[in-house]
């Protein structure tokens, strides 16, 4: 029996060997295009990201260094340097804190792309004991916008984000001439709450 015209539908034929790896080639291209576009986008968003967690964990860990000069027991003895400073936290404090580097036989530690010290800062001319304080700075020096801290209590720290000329790496710390307050806050240093870093 033969089927009328109308009915007789046609199979179309496998696509030829040339035609699929075209296909193949132009969805290739598409989705690495696609992935590209993606990447693009996502990374300065990502970068930001990271420089402000960076950032406020920078401010938690100078606070929570600082927090140790409220024992009097630190006057009395004080660290030697900032790992002797580190080893007094609590345990469960130092294991929110660990993994950072220790430079400099413990002058520095390093951590998350900052730098942090544990100085002493004179007060007046000729002070020989000074104010104890925690700084910390970019590890590496980024212009202006990425922030700097000294803490010189729990309830004192203070951040700037413009210092000129602005610190980075390890011999290139914030420097202050006096702790006083309205000295910092007229030289550019603002308070930073406690709720900031959280």
């Amino acid at each position: 029996m033969i089927l009328p015209r109308i009915f007789r539908s046609r199979i179309p034929s496998a696509p030829s060997r040339s035609t699929w790896g075209r296909i193949q080639s132009l969805d290739l291209a598409i989705l690495i295009g696609i992935v590209a576009v993606v990447v693009i986008v996502s990374l300065p968003r990502l970068s930001a990201f990271a420089q402000r967690e960076n950032e406020a964990d920078a401010q938690r860990m100078v606070r929570r260094l600082t927090q140790l000069f409220d024992d009097d027991a630190l006057n009395a003895a004080p660290p030697a340097n900032t790992k002797a400073l580190f080893d007094r936290l609590p345990r469960a404090a130092r294991r929110q804190f660990e993994d950072q580097t220790v430079v400099d036989d413990g002058r520095v530690l390093l951590r998350h792309g900052y730098y942090f010290e544990f100085v002493h800062v004179p007060s007046f001319a000729g002070d020989t004991q000074g104010l104890m304080a925690v700084r910390a700075w970019p590890e590496r020096r980024s212009g202006k916008g990425v922030p700097s801290f000294y803490g010189f209590s729990s309830t004192h720290v203070l951040r700037h984000k413009d210092l000129d000329p602005a610190p980075g790496g390890l011999d290139a710390p914030p420097q202050i001439a006096s702790p006083l307050f309205l000295d910092l806050r007229a030289k550019g240093w603002e308070l930073v709450s406690a709720s900031d870093a959280d």
